[in-house]
C-alpha cells in the first residue's frame, strides 16, 4: 500500500475523463504505539491455493518511518515531478 499502485482507466468526477491515477498510502502522524500487519500469505497460481509464508524477518529496535511520512511523500512526488519537466 505504502508502494502505491495505478489504477488504469479510472473515472473522473471533476474533469468527467477516464483518466490513470496512482493510488498510495501514507502516515500523517505516527501514534504512540504502531502495529503493523504483515502479509503472510500468498496466492499461488500453479496451485490455485493460499500458501502461508515462514520467512524469518527481523527487524531493529527503533524503525526509521520517515520514508512514509506523508511530508516526505509529498516531497517526493515533487521532486519526480520537476525531474520529469527537465
Amino acid at each position: 500500500m505504502i508502494a502505491g499502485e495505478t489504477i488504469s482507466d479510472y473515472n473522473c468526477n471533476s474533469c468527467k475523463q477516464r483518466v490513470n491515477i496512482s493510488k498510495q498510502i501514507a502516515i500523517k502522524r505516527l501514534p504512540n504505539t504502531l502495529i503493523l500487519h504483515l502479509k503472510r500469505l500468498d496466492f499461488d497460481f500453479n496451485t490455485m491455493m493460499n500458501v502461508k509464508l515462514n520467512d524469518r524477518i527481523e527487524f531493529p529496535n527503533v524503525l526509521n518511518m520517515k520514508n512514509f511520512m506523508l511530508s516526505e511523500v509529498i516531497k517526493d512526488i515533487k521532486k519526480h515531478k520537476n525531474e520529469a519537466k527537465l
